[in-house]
């Protein structure tokens, strides 16, 4: 066989297998399981540490539950949101005694990062709310308990 020959074969056969179907693109991916129970710190400038707990479910990347600080505090709410694989951005009711008696409700704007056991969230404190001296400069660290 010439060399001539010999070098159209190899070409066509290299051209042979470029062909076929195109990559796919890799899978996402999935989001970080958030659903159970946690427990850690909620810190803020202008308030001491507060032992918080949260009862977080989960369908897909969407996360709702309950949160509470379970001291003289009375803080609680519920949380919405959505998860990605080490990312949250959501929203959490907040509500706590008022010096006046009632309630002081406002929202705050959650974001951060998760692992399946960790969670380390921060806000910039709690909107909406005509209360005074609310929490500001939110962090939230918890475990999965």
């Amino acid at each position: 066989m010439s060399g001539r020959v010999l070098a159209l074969i190899v070409s066509l056969v290299s051209l042979a297998g470029c062909g076929g179907e195109s990559p796919t693109a890799p899978t996402p991916p999935p989001p970080a399981n958030l659903a159970g129970l946690w427990q850690g710190t909620l810190e803020a400038t202008n308030f001491a540490p507060q032992v918080v707990r949260l009862d977080l479910a989960q369908t897909g990347a969407n996360v709702s539950g309950t949160w509470g600080v379970p001291t003289a505090s009375n803080w609680n709410g519920t949380i919405s949101g959505t998860v990605g694989p080490s990312s949250f951005t959501g929203t959490a009711t907040f509500s706590s005694p008022s010096t006046t008696g009632g309630r002081c409700t406002g929202t705050i704007a959650w974001s951060g990062s998760v692992t399946a056991r960790q969670i380390e969230w921060t806000s910039p404190g709690v909107a909406g709310s005509d209360c005074y001296g609310l929490p500001a400069n939110l962090r939230l660290s918890a475990t999965r308990q």
